[in-house]
């Protein structure tokens, strides 16, 4: 069963089916939106069209609530305390256990190791209100499906009545919900963590709580470490950065110095076991999420692709196809099931829809253009196949402000923001030479990779080589300053020469890769590029149109 067939099959028997990042846990889109409202069958379809890959998870919650028997011999420890689970009820076999599906009519807040054994697997988690678990046929990180055990039938089975007064009685420490003010509310969660769907919520309001006692940010860094070990599952240190940074942001923005007192420019002094730490902590999260290029000469440079909090400077000079390269790394991006965002401050959006549309469909530009396609279901076929792409576009953002607020806004976390092109983004208004306008943007853009913890790839014009010398650009043919390449991770430069198709795209700077150059071909007619050995020695220099 496919994940949208899954999803319909949920969402009929009343339960309110999310989707996840592929073989994650992270939600796509805003799941709090379904706590109290299921999404409609029309959202549902929706979502799985955009992400056909996307794993299916269950908000619980509204008498939905799930055991999560962590670990071998966590139903044994129910059985410690005199907890037998219905043998009727629901299972699912995870990635490191088993969900039992319960219902009960109550309020049940989540708890984080109820039963453990001195806080370590195995251990018996409750998913109540404020949280989502991952339902079949989902992949687990690990790689391992998720299946049901027991298929749900029915009504749910009730929770037992010994399960029940556990939760009653339950330490403070394991019932610690997202919204939660109680006294010891922080011991709480940094003792005990919460579960997957409160980490991201929690997370951020314990930063806030020890960036308001002026607690540097390396020791706020260092506390919700502490704090990502003990949830379920740890929430990885990528995440954990982009929690703080942004909290950070704005708490600076809602808590700005005094007018008298004197700034702090005594800079962060860090021992090197914290560094080692943070090292040990992204490593045993596993590798960041990297978004790959359609060309594989260029992944394989990249180690892949681009990364969370990578700067990517892409150069070129006009009308040699910055834009459409990056449409053509949008769209297989998109394909893959990663959002994408793109700010356009050259072009307005009907003219890159149509850009797209040739790329995806291979149709004539200029026909498009023209308006003179013949035929039209097969435009309307891949307009259809386009649309279902998860890509956001906007040709309205005209500062770094602008293009911060449409992200922080997106219902669906990008994977990848494109940004065309550097020069047309507006920089603060109090900065006059145009060489400091170009660096205030450049590293605004760096800046906002780390801070959302995603790859920013923006394009960038370069400058004319003179008269007589070699024209294949360099780093210093980045236009209006020689700081550009100093902020960007991966500085991208694409040359062809003469009236020619062929095109090197020459990876001048690689942060921590190796450089070189990819030999692509262009194909005018549908603004798009394919890399050079993927055709057969045979191969026409440009395709023939279908029209």
């Amino acid at each position: 069963m496919s994940c949208l067939a899954a999803a319909e099959q949920y969402l009929s028997r009343g339960w309110h089916p999310i989707p996840c990042r592929p073989r994650e846990k992270v939600s796509v889109i805003r799941w709090r939106d379904y706590q109290d409202r299921a999404p409609t069958l029309a959202e549902v379809r929706q979502w799985w069209s955009a992400w056909p890959t996307a794993n299916v998870a269950i908000v619980t919650g509204r008498g939905v609530v799930v055991v999560d028997l962590d670990g071998d011999g966590a139903e044994a420890l129910l059985a410690d305390h005199g907890i037998a689970l219905p043998p009727d009820a629901p299972r699912v076999r995870t990635g490191h256990g088993e969900h039992v599906y319960l219902g009960c009519p109550e309020q049940i807040h989540n708890r984080a190791a109820l039963f453990s054994t001195a806080g370590h697997k195995p251990q018996v988690d409750i998913r109540g209100d404020g949280g989502y678990v991952l339902a079949p046929p989902s992949l687990h990180p690990t790689g391992r499906q998720y299946e049901w055990l027991v298929s749900p039938v029915g009504e749910l089975p009730p929770m037992p009545d010994a399960l029940m007064r556990a939760m009653r009685h339950a330490p403070q420490g394991a019932a610690a919900a997202p919204g939660a003010n109680a006294p010891g509310w922080v011991a709480a969660a940094l003792s005990a963590g919460v579960s997957e769907g409160q980490r991201d919520t929690m997370g951020a309001k314990l930063a806030g709580y020890f960036l308001a006692k002026d607690h540097p940010l390396d020791v706020v860094h260092a506390i919700l470490a502490h704090f990502a070990d003990r949830c379920t599952p740890p929430l990885p240190a990528h995440d954990i950065r982009r929690i703080v940074a942004s909290v950070a942001q704005a708490h600076a923005r809602n808590h700005p110095p005094e007018p008298d007192a004197p700034a702090d420019d005594t800079p962060a002094v860090l021992h090197v076991g914290y560094a080692v730490q943070q090292v040990l902590d992204e490593i045993k999260a596993g590798p960041p999420q990297v978004v790959p290029t359609p060309f594989p000469t260029l992944n394989s440079m990249l180690a892949g692709g681009v990364r969370p909090g990578e700067f990517v400077l892409f150069g070129a000079r006009p009308g040699v196809g910055k834009t459409a390269m990056a449409l053509d790394i949008a769209r297989h991006a998109a394909g893959r099931g990663h959002v994408v965002f793109i700010v356009s401050r050259e072009m307005v959006l009907a003219a890159l829809a149509r850009r797209m549309l040739a790329q995806h469909g291979k149709h004539h530009a200029a026909r498009l253009r023209a308006g003179t396609i013949t035929d039209w279901p097969r435009l309307v076929d891949t307009a259809e196949r386009l649309s279902a792409l998860p890509i956001w576009l906007t040709d309205h953002a005209a500062s770094m402000r602008d293009i911060d607020a449409c992200i922080a806004g997106l219902t669906y976390r990008p994977a990848l923001v494109i940004v065309d092109y550097l020069q047309l983004v507006e920089a603060p208004s109090t900065i006059r030479e145009r060489r400091l306008q170009v660096e205030a943007v450049s590293q605004g853009l760096k800046g906002l990779a780390l801070r959302h913890a995603v790859p920013v790839m923006c394009l960038s014009s370069l400058s004319r080589p003179a008269e007589g010398r070699d024209k294949r650009p360099t780093l210093a043919s980045l236009r209006e300053s020689g700081e550009l390449e100093h902020d960007a991770d991966i500085v991208l430069l694409l040359h062809r020469e003469g009236t020619g198709f062929d095109t090197e795209c020459l990876v001048a700077k690689n942060r921590d890769g190796e450089t070189g150059s990819v030999k692509l071909r262009f194909t005018p007619e549908h603004v798009s590029f394919a890399e050079l050995a993927q055709y057969e020695p045979d191969d026409p220099p440009h395709w023939t149109d279908h029209e």
